[in-house]
């Protein structure tokens, strides 16, 4: 297996298809739902007890005692590590998966950012236990999911579908929005368009076709930057630029397609808009910072409310004005 760096952050985007297929979710809320019972009384569980319990499970840990973690160790392009601490009657556990440049995939417990993906019982409770046989018994599950998530993890990034999804991911190719800005009309148009596509091309699948660039598909605009704020803290900051590229060319061409307009490069803005109107009166409909916002905050305003008062404003425009809508 050779994982490059191009992998990275793509991986991110993509891996609850692994949580998904190996029914993750359902196992690990049965996990915790069969060991949910404390009859009352703490077991302080040492951690050398602990370390030969997982030796005879086959599994050689190390204690951070800093930490509070034992850990397994792992080699090779993906680290796969068992992640898990200790506390009185009760597991808290997880996984930590990095790349070669060691790069955090999924850290530590709760399973990361991919907590989302269990029921709302089974993200707030952890399996407890009141002796040592149910401690081991636990952990035997608690291995033998870790197995299924680190195969399945190996055999998908080995996978046509992986590599064909990544081949689709270079949402804004190689040319970013600045290497054009001096370009025309023409070519703000193309490389926007281009930009959309891909978008579509690489969330299209997993959001059952909706993005046609219709109106009603803004509501799927909304989801899929709804569940990339999930994570969007994690991402590096040229990929979250790209993805911000890519939505918000997604966005303006839904209303091109509808509306008319024209691009333009806004050197206020240092980035392309729709521009509405003639040379006595115009508006211009930006995206990227709209889109930056709601990657970066949930709360802020949504989509769909942004594209209603853009069309109640672009009606209010009188002739000898020039605004920038926000």
């Amino acid at each position: 297996m050779n994982i490059n760096e191009d992998y990275n952050d793509y991986f991110k985007l993509d891996i609850d298809t692994v949580f998904r297929k190996i029914d993750f979710a359902r196992k690990y809320a049965g996990l915790v739902s069969d060991f949910n019972k404390w009859d009352g009384v703490e077991i302080a569980m040492p951690s050398p007890n602990i370390i030969k319990m997982c030796k005879e499970l086959g599994y050689e840990v190390k204690y951070t005692k800093e930490k509070g973690y034992f850990n397994t160790s792992s080699v090779g392009d993906l680290v796969c590590i068992a992640a898990f601490s200790c506390k009185a009657s009760c597991f808290e556990l997880g996984s930590n998966f990095k790349l070669a440049n060691k790069r955090i995939l999924l850290a530590a417990a709760p399973w990361g950012i991919y907590n989302r993906l269990l029921s709302s019982e089974a993200r707030k409770g952890n399996p407890i236990f009141n002796n040592e046989i149910q401690a081991k018994e636990i952990l035997t599950r608690y291995f033998a999911l870790y197995e299924e998530l680190k195969n399945g993890l190996i055999n998908y990034i080995e996978s046509d579908e992986f590599k064909d999804n990544l081949n689709k991911s270079n949402l804004v190719t190689d040319k970013s929005f600045n290497e054009i800005s001096n370009k025309g009309a023409d070519v703000l148009q193309a490389n926007s368009i281009e930009s959309a596509e891909m978008f579509v091309i690489s969330f299209n699948k997993k959001y059952n076709n909706k993005l046609d660039f219709s109106t009603e598909s803004l509501q799927t605009l909304e989801l899929v930057l709804s569940e990339m704020a999930d994570f969007a803290s994690e991402m590096s900051e040229s990929l979250k630029v790209k993805y911000i590229e890519a939505a918000a060319s997604y966005f303006l061409e839904i209303v091109r397609r509808v509306k008319g307009g024209y691009y333009i490069w806004n050197t206020e803005l240092n980035q392309p808009v729709l521009v509405f109107g003639g040379p006595d009166f115009n508006i211009s409909l930006p995206a990227f910072e709209k889109i930056k916002q709601r990657l970066e905050n949930k709360k802020s305003e949504k989509i769909v409310d942004y594209y209603n008062r853009f069309l109640a404003e672009i009606n209010k425009i009188k002739s000898g004005e020039s605004n920038i809508f926000m």
